[in-house]
Formats: C-alpha cells, sequence, structure tokens
C-alpha cells in the first residue's frame, strides 16, 4: 500500500498559514456548496429551454451555463493549498485572462 505524499512545502507552514488554510477551506466549502445549488436548477432550466425553443446547435444554453459553472469552480480553487507556488499560479492566471479581454 503506497503513502500518499505530503503537501509541498508542508513542514515550512507556521501555525498561522495553517489556521488560515483550514478557515478559507472551509469558505471555500460553504462557497462550492451555494454553487451546485444554483447551478443545478440553473442547468436544467436551461436545458428545458434548449428542447422548447432552439438556439444555435442544441443544448447552447445548457452549454453556456455549465462555462460559467466551470469558471465558478475554478475560481473557488477548493484544493488551492496544495499548491507550492499559489501566488504565481494566481498571477499567472491574472495576466492569461487580461490578455483575452
Amino acid at each position: 500500500m503506497q503513502k500518499e505524499p505530503s503537501p509541498p512545502h508542508a513542514d515550512e507552514r507556521s501555525r498561522w498559514q495553517f489556521l488560515s488554510d483550514v478557515l478559507t477551506l472551509q469558505l471555500k466549502l460553504l462557497a462550492g456548496n451555494v454553487h451546485n445549488f444554483i447551478l443545478i436548477p440553473a442547468t436544467l432550466v436551461a436545458a428545458f429551454i434548449d428542447l422548447i425553443f432552439k438556439s444555435g446547435s442544441h443544448g447552447a444554453r445548457f452549454y453556456r451555463v455549465l462555462q460559467w459553472g466551470r469558471r465558478a469552480e475554478e475560481a473557488i480553487g477548493l484544493y488551492s493549498a496544495l499548491d507550492p507556488d499559489r501566488g504565481a499560479a494566481k498571477s499567472e492566471l491574472k495576466q492569461e485572462k487580461s490578455r483575452k479581454r
């Protein structure tokens, strides 16, 4: 049986960083639940509307709502505490978004 590798730099974290990670995870879990609570009916409504009123390809509204859901999930970043280089990843994401605009 293999052991799970320890998170990167786990031994270098301070007590306050650990507590911050725990609180941040709890807030992100709450945000994820709100996200799911909204996404479930939104996708069902979009799918129903797509079945009744054709707009472009089949499921266009449904897939648009799904894309919004994906972006929201990526923004929540539930497991970001495991990323060894959190700050750099956030700045790269901001730069990528600004290039797309």
